[in-house]
């Protein structure tokens, strides 16, 4: 998974305190699932995610209350 800092213009929720924001991703494309011979499936499975396309929306909510707060470029 890819670490990155966005830089935010608050550092809580107005409305209810949270510290935690969200925003929508919208996941593109297909993967594979990895099965062993017996017809276990392999959990060390990251092949599934190699093609997939994430576009991520500039708008972000907070995690608890779900309001609006702000939008990133």
């Amino acid at each position: 998974m890819i670490e990155m800092k966005l830089n935010f213009p608050m550092d809580k929720c107005p409305y209810c305190g949270s510290e935690d924001f969200i925003r929508k991703v919208k996941i593109f494309g297909y993967g594979f699932e990895v099965y062993e011979s017996n017809g276990v499936f392999k959990e060390e499975n990251s092949a599934l995610h190699d093609s997939l396309r994430y576009k991520q929306n500039k708008r972000f909510y907070c995690f608890d209350c779900e309001k609006y707060l702000f939008t990133i470029n």
